[in-house]
């Protein structure tokens, strides 16, 4: 139980705001309004016109609203779930489980997450990237090949070119830095979720595409 300062009368512990110096001013007994009134009346509102700021009091509620908080706050310097390394920069990174072998007959049971530093993200992206560029760069070589008469084997170059941006294409498609990271979360808690009968999984981006 607690003394208001103001009123006198008992109140419970939470039933009010309790200063630094021991007092304590009651919400029930509208005391801790009092005293927050008082306390701008006679501090704040000084101490704005002495520096020459512009005092706006609002006599009614705001004509504004809040924006709504995130479902999912920011988080800083917590062990990333690839490299198994505590970072500061990073985010989570969200993505649904279920059924089905397609996306046609994708059913979600569930979403799940893992928190991934920027590093191994940016790590990925550029491993991505690099593989590409490699991959043109070699086609490009093979194409310059190509019309030199009398190569041997130029013959088969040119498909030789279109079955490596194929299987390129197939198995390391460049998704961009948040599809990419979703795909990483996904390889973190793939084997646990397979071992609990979900089969399929999709990113935010692609189980958009299909809700």
């Amino acid at each position: 139980m607690k003394t208001c300062s103001m009123c006198g009368r008992s109140v419970l512990d939470g039933d009010g705001m309790e200063l630094t110096d021991g007092s304590f001013y009651c919400i029930s007994g509208g005391c801790q309004k009092k005293f927050l009134d008082r306390v701008v009346a006679e501090k704040v509102i000084p101490d704005l016109v002495s520096s020459g700021g512009r005092v706006v009091l609002m006599t009614d509620k705001p004509k504004f609203d809040l924006p709504p908080l995130s479902d999912h706050p920011a988080e800083f310097c917590k062990e990333c779930e690839v490299c198994h390394k505590v970072k500061v920069g990073g985010s989570r990174y969200w993505f649904h489980y279920g059924t089905g072998g397609s996306r046609k007959y994708f059913q979600s049971a569930g979403k799940e997450s893992a928190w991934i530093c920027d590093d191994c993200v940016n790590r990925r992206v550029l491993l991505s990237l690099g593989l590409l560029a490699v991959l043109v760069l070699a086609s490009l070589f093979a194409l310059c090949l190509y019309f030199v008469k009398g190569f041997p084997g130029n013959t088969f170059l040119l498909p030789a070119v279109l079955i490596l941006f194929g299987i390129y294409a197939l198995t390391i498609p460049y998704r961009g830095a948040n599809e990419t990271a979703g795909r990483m979360a996904i390889s973190t808690k793939e084997k646990d979720l397979k071992q609990q009968g979900f089969k399929a999984f999709m990113t935010e981006k692609e189980y958009k595409k299909v809700k």
